[in-house]
């Protein structure tokens, strides 16, 4: 089923940049992580509390509405393996929560 979904659900992509911030410890406000200082993100070594900052352009030849334009992200996780293994939490420029855990 996941072979025939995804391709109809991601029809289009462009490329965005990733930036992260290691954060020494955990909870951090959204005001210090959003005045940290940001590096280029590279797939590499793990990692444990890290903030990214990602930032893209949608094509103007995009006819969709603004909601219908979705970033999608595999934090990695693992079918096969059980248990706790990464989570997410999306924020916009503003502070604002736009998703909670995926």
């Amino acid at each position: 089923m996941r072979e025939r979904l995804t391709p109809a659900l991601e029809r289009a992509a462009v490329p965005v940049t990733v930036e992260a911030w290691e954060a020494p410890d955990e909870p951090v406000p959204f005001a210090e992580a959003a005045a940290a200082e940001f590096a280029p993100f590279a797939v590499g070594r793990p990692w444990g509390t890290v903030w990214f900052r990602v930032a893209g352009t949608v094509p103007a030849e995009w006819e969709a509405a603004a909601e219908d334009v979705e970033l999608v992200v595999d934090l990695g996780f693992t079918v096969g393996q059980a248990g706790f293994q990464a989570e997410g939490l999306v924020w916009a420029t503003d502070g604002a929560i736009l998703k909670l855990g995926f």
